[in-house]
């Protein structure tokens, strides 16, 4: 078997991962022979996603730990016969996997105004659900803040028939600091403040 190298700074998130899943999911998990994929320029948080964790038990992790609130009752629910878990481009059935994405607070600002169908048509891949979720578990497991406050993730790896999944920090009356809204989004429109996620995968 080739042995995988990684450099510091991924070892670090590597075993930063093990810890979280411990901690937060209560799995034990050995990431030390996952392949990672190469790093590129201004892409520095791993986000990798354990065997079995889909966007419905990530979302139910998170609702243990803050307000969330969603389009709908079941996540993996069907829509026209095609389900959310089955509509990302990328998922964790078969095994672990992991992703670079851009170590920021708000989506990416380079996306802006690129709708889903925009992001396709240029070969710009996307965070998924799944990955969006974790990654709102992983920066509240590290600081208690949250991510989009201002912007609103596309989470353009990810779509239903007709939608595109949607997540952003919401100020909600029944909470003084607000909580997680999913909700979806049509492919083809644009707005200034939904914005992809970049991935490196």
């Amino acid at each position: 078997m080739e042995e995988i190298v990684m450099d510091a700074d991924t070892k670090v998130q590597v075993e930063q991962w093990e810890e979280f899943y411990q901690k937060v999911f209560g799995i034990e998990v050995d990431f030390s022979e996952l392949h990672i994929p190469e790093k590129q320029e201004g892409f520095d948080r791993l986000i990798i996603v354990a065997q079995g964790i889909i966007a419905q038990n990530a979302y139910d992790k998170c609702s243990e730990l803050f307000l969330c609130q969603k389009w709908s009752d079941d996540l993996i629910r069907k829509w026209s016969d095609t389900m959310v878990e089955t509509g990302s481009e990328r998922d964790a059935t078969n095994g672990v996997y992991a992703v670079w994405v851009r170590d920021r607070v708000e989506a990416d600002e380079e996306l802006c105004r690129f709708s889903f169908d925009d992001l396709k048509e240029h070969g710009i891949p996307g965070i998924t659900l799944e990955e969006r979720l974790l990654y709102e578990l992983k920066y509240f497991n590290e600081t208690g803040e949250h991510l989009d406050r201002e912007s609103i993730t596309l989470c353009s790896g990810s779509h239903i028939i007709y939608l595109v999944p949607i997540v952003r920090w919401y100020k909600y009356e029944q909470s003084d600091d607000g909580g997680l809204e999913v909700d979806d989004f049509s492919p083809g429109r644009r707005f200034r403040r939904i914005r992809a996620r970049q991935v490196v995968c």
